[in-house]
């Protein structure tokens, strides 16, 4: 095991997975269908320390689109792959815990380099993955990186996303632990000078300073938060000829590091049983919750608050525009029988009100409108008796009268 260490101030509360697997088919027929089970018996293994697992990161998946999600499946987390659509191997796969909320994700694939981008805008953040094979083309990769500018220029405008990339990117060349190349190598349009210009345009750095394939560094983790990155990690895992790149962080840590609990919000005292949103006014709830500067709570909140203060905003407007459940309690009383009883027989005699006046009976409709009348006159006075004798009526003087 090849580990890099920085200064660390605070107890690490999570680990982030990054790793080139060759070969992720589940099938049992597959060689690598022994590595799904192993990938969950690792994050299980996390789990139990008390670690939070929020993404993991995997390179030459070799999948194809006729492998299903659920297949490749692990409990709590979302699933963003690129398959290689034409050729073999290849293809990057992201999973990330399910309490991260991902706003959006985008996909590069032109049949040589390959990579997928996920947008937390309640975390802040972006996970990306990619893989250039070796045997890429400086235009190849020059696209990849443009892909990840475009997306820059679009989503990232104010810089407030931190950028956290994974990938094997075949530059065995590039000297890390001086951060520069070889000068022959540095030349303009080489793979070595575009993710040189790209690293500086974007703050980026790299902090996978060990082997991760032989006496190669290969895989590489670029990020714009200085403060993300306590410990790197490289353990061989035997699950490919590269080492599995173990990301130390003290961010994420609102994850629950129970799988069985994890996605369960907690229940808080808030009680929104109390609500009969069938009587609702949703007219007013849309107009007062279109009113609030969302935002701006947002970007005020932390990740682990956010939801208690959603929660009360809703709860608050719910009690100005929705009536309490504790109004209709009695529904199931023999008055409220008697009215739907009523009504039953209301709707009845006017289907056969309709029906007598295609054939012009006037003594049938004289009949039933006599008795739809006397229906809803005794609805109403039913209605108005049944209220002062609950004591709905507020009125102290009324209860007397009674």
């Amino acid at each position: 095991m090849i580990q890099t260490q920085r200064n660390i101030s605070q107890k690490v509360s999570s680990v982030c997975l990054c790793m080139n697997i060759q070969g992720f088919n589940p099938s049992p027929r597959s060689r690598s269908g022994w590595k799904l089970p192993k990938l969950k018996e690792e994050i299980n293994s996390l789990l139990d320390k008390k670690f939070n697992v929020p993404f993991v990161g995997i390179v030459e998946s070799w999948l194809k689109p006729e492998i299903m999600d659920t297949e490749i499946n692990i409990k709590n987390y979302n699933v963003f792959r690129c398959d290689r659509k034409k050729s073999q191997h290849g293809g990057v796969l992201l999973y990330v815990h399910q309490n991260i909320i991902i706003n959006n994700f985008f996909f590069f694939d032109d049949d040589e380099c390959s990579a997928v981008i996920c947008i937390s805008k309640l975390s802040k953040c972006m996970i990306s993955c990619l893989y250039r094979p070796p045997t890429a083309s400086p235009e190849s990769f020059s696209n990849l990186l443009n892909f990840y500018n475009n997306f820059f220029s679009m989503h990232n405008t104010t810089n407030k996303l931190q950028s956290y990339i994974f990938g094997d990117f075949n530059l065995p060349k590039f000297s890390w632990n001086s951060h520069c190349t070889l000068k022959k190598l540095s030349l303009k349009g080489t793979a070595y000078s575009l993710l040189n210009s790209f690293m500086d345009e974007h703050l980026l750095l790299q902090y996978i300073k060990a082997n991760t394939r032989k006496n190669n560094i290969l895989d590489l983790f670029l990020t714009n938060d200085p403060n993300f990155v306590h410990l790197v990690k490289c353990v061989d895992f035997n699950i490919s000829d590269h080492y599995v790149v173990k990301i130390f962080t003290n961010c994420f840590k609102s994850l629950s590091t129970d799988l069985d609990n994890a996605g369960k919000p907690e229940i808080s005292g808030l009680d929104f049983s109390t609500f009969n949103l069938n009587h609702a006014n949703f007219d007013e709830i849309t107009n007062e919750l279109s009113q609030i500067n969302w935002e701006s709570i947002i970007s005020n909140s932390t990740i682990e608050g956010f939801p208690e203060v959603f929660k009360q905003l809703i709860f608050s407007t719910l009690q100005k525009h929705c009536p309490s459940v504790s109004t209709f309690k009695n529904r199931k009383s023999s008055y409220w029988k008697k009215r739907r009883k009523i009504s039953r027989k209301i709707r009845n005699y006017n289907k056969k009100l309709k029906r007598y006046n295609t054939v012009n009976n006037s003594f049938a409709i004289q009949q039933i409108s006599t008795k739809i009348k006397n229906l809803q006159d005794g609805y109403k006075n039913s209605f108005f008796d049944e209220k002062k004798i609950s004591g709905i009526l507020s009125n102290q003087q009324d209860k007397d009268k009674l």
